[in-house]
């Protein structure tokens, strides 16, 4: 219970705290930022949880410059999540490789371990404990993907818990938002080439280049969804309907079910993609965050 409540204190202290060293000191805040991102970043490694040592200080201390330098919703987003997720992979694959630590199935063995506390009927804990097994086997295809997942959760909880923080300090210059989002067209032939790569290879044959391939396809595909969403906010705000009818909608797609929460999910994607070529909020280049 004190862990509960203690780690989200220490997380929410580290991330406002080294946003505001880096908003306030600029490059001077280098000299306290790097430090604490190093230790933190080998106490994460040490103990195997980089979302609760260095995550936070990098999150934070990058916040704090992409505020401080007014940069767009989408520079923090993209370049956040994606390197928190190539650390966050990179720290499963280096404990697999190096140590020979699978992470996953040290997960799968402690919830077993909660599971057998229950009591269950041994039918019940067999059935449970296979499905456990296979989740897990099936989540190992997914780490670049479910990294990403979390790491873009935590960014944007950082970008707007920072926000209102940083507000208080010096003058405050408005960046482009969600309604700006935009992907790069050139994105698209990372979505071609994960396409491709699922059709052309198996995962027995090609286990590697399979992994690649979906978790590819996955991230792309999130990121042309926020695109969707970023349209969609546009529209609804030069109609002056509030924004938070985006989020609400959401939650009650996820509410009605896995199947809807897919169909949503492809629809939106995939109108994320054609604004790439029906450029539905008729964005020119200098109108692109930069």
């Amino acid at each position: 219970m004190i862990s509960a409540v203690l780690i989200p204190a220490i997380v929410l202290v580290l991330v406002l705290g080294s946003s505001v060293v880096s908003y306030r000191w600029k490059l001077r805040s280098l000299f306290a930022l790097v430090p604490a991102a190093l230790l933190s970043l080998f106490a994460g490694y040490l103990a195997g949880d980089l979302f609760v040592f260095f995550v936070p200080v990098f999150l934070g201390s990058f916040a704090g410059f992409s505020h401080r330098h007014s940069k767009s919703f989408q520079f923090f987003i993209l370049a956040a999540a994606l390197a928190v997720t190539f650390l966050n992979s990179g720290q499963y694959y280096y404990m697999k490789a190096v140590r020979g630590v699978d992470m996953l199935d040290l997960s799968s063995n402690d919830l077993a371990r909660i599971t057998e506390g229950w009591n269950l009927p041994e039918s019940q804990t067999e059935n449970s404990g296979q499905m456990l097994s296979e989740w897990i086997e099936a989540a190992k295809y997914l780490v670049p993907f479910s990294s990403f997942l979390y790491s873009l959760f935590f960014s944007l909880l950082t970008f707007f818990a920072t926000k209102a923080f940083l507000s208080r300090f010096g003058e405050w210059t408005t960046q482009s938002g969600l309604d700006k989002y935009r992907l790069n067209d050139y994105t698209v032939f990372l979505l071609i080439g994960g396409v491709a790569g699922l059709i052309f290879t198996g995962r027995p044959s090609h286990p590697v280049l399979h992994t690649v391939s979906l978790n590819a396809l996955l991230i792309t595909s999130m990121l042309y969804f926020i695109q969707a969403l970023g349209v969609i906010k546009f529209f609804l705000s030069r109609r002056g309907l509030p924004v938070m009818i985006i989020p609400g909608v959401l939650l009650l797609i996820v509410f009605l079910g896995i199947p809807a929460a897919v169909l949503t999910g492809i629809l939106l994607t995939g109108m994320g993609v054609l604004d790439m070529w029906a450029d539905f909020r008729k964005l020119t280049k200098t109108d692109k965050p930069q």
